[in-house]
């Protein structure tokens, strides 16, 4: 549309002062209703790796949720671009050395 600015423009208007909070995240989950999508963002740790501590939840209406998942791809891109592939099962990221451990169950032990 005309009218509407586009995302980059939109992107260049947040004002980002010292009272914003900053969260670092390892895990999400999201869910839609009618109305609104919703991701929880956490943290989660070694023993329990399917399992997070929640730090943040946003609420996004539809259209601002589509928005920020293509400018979300358009980020990914750059960056595989830029950096190479992003591989985003944690598994598929392990050396030889860490899939024994994983598969022995000793990976959590030997990091602790």
């Amino acid at each position: 549309m005309a009218d509407e600015p586009n995302l980059q423009t939109i992107i260049q208007t947040i004002d980002n002062d010292s009272n914003v909070p900053v969260f670092f995240t390892n895990i999400a989950s999201t869910v839609a209703t009618p109305e609104e999508f919703i991701i929880n963002f956490g943290i989660r740790t070694l023993n329990e790796p399917n399992k997070g501590k929640g730090v943040a939840i946003v609420y996004l209406s539809p259209s601002h949720a589509k928005r920020l998942a293509e400018a979300m791809a358009r980020t990914v891109e750059s960056y595989e671009r830029n950096f190479g592939k992003i591989i985003s099962d944690p598994e598929n990221r392990l050396t030889l050395e860490g899939k024994k451990l994983l598969s022995n169950g000793k990976l959590i032990e030997e990091i602790k």
